[in-house]
């Protein structure tokens, strides 16, 4: 049966040990952003820990190193509202995308990047209290910013099936051109079906709180 995003991501939350889908894609999102997630979908940025440590206290980004997570290696069914809330084009393509009756969402060669806890955590506390006292450092001690410490990044596609599970046609009506549809210039045909993004997206990310008292970062959801 088709999934919404919703039940998708607490999917992933649940049997991959905390992974997050992260609906908009945010390229920005590093290993080392500080985020605040409010829920299952939202995951705004507020920096990076670079502004407590500086650029040279920061431990290295280790990847890419390919993803073995079974849940971004196969296909997911979700339903075609799920799909469209994803590429967001403009009203009338909404209605050339309505007549499919089904999307196929896939994560093609994902790849992880990450980043130590364990290095952080020796970066962070040998932070001078400075440190501490910027908006950011404010943020984490009080437990409202996660940082990201693990992102995994794929190109995304999109199969659109009619009745019978058969590829429909929407290449050749008003979508054939994307950029008028609405979508992003990231997006191409991959074929009259399949719509998929022209480069690596983060699709997920691992998050973690950290605890002054304990002075270690605690794993979250």
């Amino acid at each position: 049966m088709a999934k919404s995003l919703k039940i998708l991501a607490d999917q992933l939350r649940k049997n991959n040990g905390g992974i997050r889908l992260t609906p908009l894609f945010d390229d920005g999102i590093v290993p080392g952003s500080a985020v605040e997630v409010e829920s299952w979908n939202i995951t705004d940025r507020v920096g990076h820990v670079r502004e407590l440590l500086g650029k040279d206290g920061i431990p290295t980004i280790e990847g890419p190193i390919a993803c073995l997570l079974e849940d971004f290696k196969r296909a997911h069914d979700l339903n075609l509202s799920s799909a469209v809330e994803l590429l967001q084009p403009s009203a009338t393509a909404k209605a050339e995308f309505s007549r499919a009756k089904e999307a196929i969402a896939h994560f093609d060669s994902p790849v992880i990047y990450g980043m130590s806890l364990t290095e952080l955590e020796d970066a962070i506390e040998a932070a001078d209290e400075a440190a501490w006292k910027k908006a950011l450092g404010q943020r984490l001690q009080l437990k409202k910013a996660r940082v990201v410490y693990q992102v995994i990044r794929g190109r995304l596609s999109f199969f659109f099936r009619g009745q019978g599970s058969v590829g429909i046609d929407l290449q050749g009506s008003k979508l054939g051109d994307l950029q008028k549809a609405g979508l992003s210039a990231g997006w191409k045909w991959r074929n009259e079906s399949t719509l998929e993004s022209k480069r690596e997206l983060v699709i997920a990310v691992k998050c973690a709180r950290y605890l002054m008292k304990k002075q270690r970062f605690e794993r979250t959801d």
